[in-house]
């Protein structure tokens, strides 16, 4: 049984509604936040046992001091929506250990259904600050600027997903939509990684500029053309967080 802890037009928040209701599971709905005593309230009275949020959502629950949150109910919590720090997901995975919870951090993008990868709880203190491994029935590896696969552990290339939650493709204009499936199963993620000698990914950066603030996808390119569009001159560059 899960609580609303995100947007429902946010790909990884809708995800989580369509994977609870094709397994037969439940939602508690809450207009509440984080924030909200009532919230906290909401996951006792209805005995809620997963909890979904990105790194903002973390970073909110350590201020409420997330170790003396009372939440007997829940047995698992969820990450992604961009990268959580090592350092906050081992203390995340602390608590979770004494609380009995299990916590699974995962990689997405909205253009493959907003899951790729994840790292099972019992991976997180040996692995820390790695996106894991891909998802049952997906396929992840590397490439390098010559679109060949990349082999060697700790060489780095473009991460490229191939699996059946891959999105067709885009629509710019109605003509578009004749097209069929460009993707054809296969994403170019735009971010590069290595591999260690385990088969276990880590992201080193992107291709593109890119930032995930709060979940959402923000261009520095983007950034860069609005201030100049307003006279100004910058250069915009910055970090997830």
């Amino acid at each position: 049984r899960a609580i609303t802890s995100l947007p429902f037009n946010y790909s990884y928040g809708l995800s989580v509604i369509n994977s609870h209701l094709l397994a037969g599971a439940s939602l508690v709905l809450s207009n509440k936040t984080l924030m909200d005593k009532d919230y906290w309230q909401q996951i006792r009275d209805h005995q809620v046992t997963s909890f979904a949020g990105v790194p903002y959502s973390y970073d909110i629950l350590l201020k409420l001091r997330f170790d003396r949150i009372d939440m007997p109910s829940v047995k698992t919590l969820t990450q992604a929506g961009g990268r959580l720090g090592p350092i906050k997901m081992g203390q995340i995975q602390k608590i979770c250990n004494e609380k009995g919870i299990e916590f699974f951090t995962m990689y997405g993008q909205t253009e493959a259904t907003a899951r790729i990868a994840y790292l099972a709880p019992k991976d997180i203190e040996a692995k820390l600050g790695s996106i894991g491994k891909a998802i049952p029935g997906g396929q992840l590896w590397l490439e390098d600027e010559n679109g060949e696969h990349i082999d060697s552990p700790g060489t780095i290339g473009e991460l490229v997903y191939s699996g059946p939650n891959v999105s067709m493709g885009y629509a710019e204009c109605k003509e578009d939509l004749a097209l069929g499936d460009v993707n054809r199963g296969t994403l170019r993620t735009g971010d590069l990684a290595r591999k260690d000698d385990e088969g276990y990914f880590f992201i080193e950066g992107r291709r593109h500029r890119f930032l995930k603030i709060f979940g959402i996808r923000v261009s520095l390119d983007a950034v860069e053309e609005i201030a100049t569009s307003k006279g100004l001159k910058c250069a915009a560059h910055g970090v997830d967080d």
